[in-house]
C-alpha cells in the first residue's frame, strides 16, 4: 500500500498541524488526510534534528520489516521540511500502553510481555556488520540518562560506545572504580515509554520508536528506565519483570550508576568542572 498524497500535500498538512503544535508536545504523530477522509498512514515528527533521528528509526524499522521478528509499521516515504524531519509510515491498530494503562498501574501481564519481547529481540538480532551500534551505523548518543545536548556526539561502533561510556564514568566516578560491563553490545530499545509501546488487536506488542535504540550495554533499557521520569505506575512494574528477566545491572554496580546519573544532573555536558568553571566565567563580566 502507498500513500496517496504528494510530498507536497503531506508537508502542507504537516505544516498546519506544527502551527497548531509549534513544540510537538501533542500529538507528536499525525494522522495523514486524503480528500478530506482519514488514511492508514501517519506522520512521525523528527525536531529539531531533521530526519536524523527518523533515520535511525526508520533503518530499525526496515531492519525489523525484513527480519519480520517483531511487527512494524511500513515505511513509506521520509521527508525534511525546514528543520523537521517527517516520516511517513502505515498506521498500526492498537492502542498506546498509556491508553490501556488509563490511569491505572501497568498490569503483571503486560509488564511480562514487555519483558519477554525485549528479551526475545536481545536473543534474536545479532551483531551488524563491523560491529556497527545500528543498522544504519552512525548512532547520536541520547536515552534517559544522557542530557540532550549529549546528542551531539555520535558513535559509529560497539567499540567506540564502550570507550564513550567509559569516559562518561571515569569523569563521574575516577579511575579506580570497576565499571559495570560496556560491551556486551545487545538489542537495546531505549525508550521504555507507555506511549512507544503498542498493544495491538491480535494480543502482540508493537514497539513504536526506535530512534533511541542501539548496541548496547544489557542493563541499558533497565537502567534508562530506572532514572526516567515516567509515572511509576508504568516504571515499577516493569522493572521488576526486567529483574525477574535479569535485564538488569548487577547489584555491585548500583552505585556507580547512581553516581554516574547524579554527574550529569550536576554537569550536563559540560566534561569536568574545568570546563563547567570556564564557561560561567565567560558569562559572568569581571568586577
Amino acid at each position: 500500500m502507498i500513500c496517496p498524497l504528494t510530498d507536497e500535500e503531506i508537508k502542507e498538512q504537516c505544516r498546519v498541524h506544527l502551527e497548531k503544535y509549534p513544540w510537538l508536545d501533542d500529538p507528536e504523530i499525525l494522522l495523514l488526510k486524503h480528500n478530506g477522509q482519514d488514511t492508514n498512514f501517519v506522520v512521525t515528527f523528527s525536531w529539531p534534528y531533521g530526519a536524523i533521528q527518523l533515520e535511525q528509526h526508520r533503518a530499525w524499522l526496515d531492519f525489523f520489516s525484513e527480519s519480520k521478528m517483531i511487527t512494524t509499521f511500513k515505511v513509506d516515504r521520509l521527508l525534511e521540511d525546514d528543520l523537521f524531519g517527517i516520516l511517513v509510515t502505515e498506521k498500526l491498530e492498537g492502542q498506546t500502553f498509556r491508553q490501556v494503562m488509563n490511569g491505572t498501574p501497568l498490569s503483571d501481564e503486560h509488564a511480562d510481555l514487555i519483558a519477554d519481547t525485549l528479551q526475545e529481540l536481545r536473543e534474536s538480532v545479532r551483531s551488524f556488520e563491523n560491529n556497527k551500534v545500528t543498522p544504519l551505523g552512525q548512532w547520536t548518543v541520547q536515552g534517559h540518562m544522557f542530557p540532550e545536548g549529549e546528542t551531539a556526539r555520535v558513535v559509529d561502533t560497539v567499540d567506540e560506545m564502550s570507550s564513550f561510556l567509559t569516559e562518561r564514568f571515569q569523569r563521574a566516578v575516577g579511575n579506580e572504580v570497576p565499571l559495570p560491563p560496556l560491551e556486551d553490545g545487545v538489542f537495546s530499545y531505549g525508550n521504555l515509554s507507555p506511549d512507544s509501546i503498542k498493544l495491538l488487536s491480535n494480543g502482540q506488542l508493537a514497539f513504536v520508536d526506535f530512534s533511541q535504540s542501539c548496541m548496547g550495554p544489557r542493563w541499558w533499557d533497565w537502567y534508562a528506565l530506572a532514572i526516567s521520569c515516567e509515572d511509576e505506575g508504568f516504571v515499577d512494574p516493569l522493572l521488576s519483570a526486567l529483574r525477574r528477566k535479569g535485564l538488569i545491572v548487577d547489584e555491585e554496580f548500583s552505585g556507580v550508576m547512581d553516581d554516574l546519573h547524579s554527574w550529569y544532573a550536576l554537569y550536563g555536558t559540560v566534561a569536568d568542572i574545568q570546563e563547567r568553571d570556564a564557561i560561567f566565567s565567560k558569562r559572568i563580566p569581571p568586577p
